[in-house]
């Protein structure tokens, strides 16, 4: 029961649950076991079943609603299961009014779904009926388990696919809020002749070709969406070069390469692991700072990826100046030529002496230093 004694207010409660009772009690109630002198009921119902197991007693008062009543009990109803309890009250000293039983010794439960029974009953603000809330009984129009939460919208949990002919995916959709009352969503397919999609969400790809696949609540007509492309995917991608060295300002470009040649789409995606080295835009590669940047292409269908790790070193006026005058000349070949032959009062070190920053210090160094200068005196 909801409370054992009431000398107080008990308004706008639900009771659900169940209740035995067995001679050891002298009143039982599914709401009140007493509702004393200046206790008020309003506007509560109890769907709890309720029971009598023990022996006939006169002193015992079972009501489905309450056991004894000495105040004031308006427009509240009872509809559960009961067992030799055939009253909404069991003894009634107060006052009852605009009160309903319904269950196996009440009313029908088509006479508790029509509002004509409650007369009185305030039906704009405190009491609502409606078929999907409450399986159909009166229920309090506030209360949250049967309100009709709007819809508030939907989306899908992709807005993008990718399929070939013959593929599936499902597509799931979120409504929100996650209580809303009515959560069902219709699907269609903007062209059912490249891609179909079942009441379920499952998407199959049957043609080349695009098509929209939309779920739209039956609440509120919220419409969430997912581009479907029907393609011939990329199964892999290739880049021309995986190792490259970039001097700092320079530029140089890379080619991909997509297998199959008639893949539907051609798009690649370019982007750097650090864009501070060196960015890449349409495979051209820019060096910025000295360092090491990833930079990988992808197929915009997910079909295949490929990466060439970029070194960015030093200009080579800078790479190529070994004594660290302000210029290149001789003199640093020179130098050059020394420390690769041993020479221990250079000032060099291994990694200065890797002017081409290929890693090594030896003699490919000196050539590409002298190279450098003879290019620089052919300009």
């Amino acid at each position: 029961m909801f409370v054992k004694s009431n000398a107080g207010l008990i308004e706008n409660v639900h009771v659900s649950g169940s209740i035995r009772a067995t001679s050891g009690y002298a009143q039982v109630g599914t709401v009140a076991a007493v509702n004393e002198t200046g206790g008020i009921i309003r506007n509560t119902y109890s769907t709890a079943d309720v029971s009598f197991g023990g022996s006939a007693s006169t002193n015992l008062r079972f009501g489905a609603f309450v056991g004894v009543n000495h105040g004031t009990i308006e427009h509240c109803y009872w509809r559960g299961y009961t067992y030799k309890v055939t009253s909404f009250a069991g003894e009634n000293n107060g006052t009852i009014t605009g009160c309903v039983l319904g269950g196996d010794y009440g009313k029908s439960d088509a006479e508790m779904k029509n509002p004509q029974t409650y007369a009185g009953w305030d039906f704009d603000t405190v009491w609502k009926i409606d078929a999907d809330m409450n399986n159909g009984f009166p229920c309090h129009i506030n209360e949250r388990a049967f309100l009709k939460i709007p819809v508030e919208g939907v989306t899908l949990d992709a807005e993008r696919l990718f399929l070939e002919p013959g593929q599936t995916a499902a597509l799931t959709a979120q409504v929100f809020p996650a209580d809303a009352w009515n959560k069902e969503v219709v699907w269609a397919s903007s062209n059912p002749t490249a891609a179909s999609v079942s009441a379920d969400g499952t998407v199959t790809a049957r043609e080349i070709g695009d098509t929209v696949i939309s779920a739209t609540t039956e609440d509120g007509g919220f419409r969430g969406e997912c581009r479907v492309s029907v393609v011939i995917k990329t199964s892999e991608l290739a880049l021309d070069q995986h190792e490259v060295l970039l001097d700092a300002g320079d530029a140089l470009s890379l080619h991909a390469t997509i297998t199959p040649e008639n893949a539907t789409n051609q798009t690649i995606l370019w982007s750097s692991s650090d864009e501070s080295v060196a960015v890449v835009d349409g495979g051209t590669v820019q060096g910025l700072t000295p360092g090491k940047a990833v930079i990988t292409a992808a197929s915009e269908d997910g079909g295949g990826s490929d990466t060439c790790v970029v070194t960015v070193r030093p200009p080579a006026s800078e790479r190529y100046d070994v004594n660290g005058d302000g210029v290149c000349t001789m003199e640093d070949g020179q130098l050059l030529a020394q420390y690769l032959s041993g020479h221990s009062q250079t000032g060099l070190t291994a990694e200065t002496a890797d002017v081409n920053g290929d890693g090594t210090a030896n003699s490919r160094d000196v050539t590409d230093l002298l190279q450098y200068l003879k290019a620089q005196a052919e300009g």
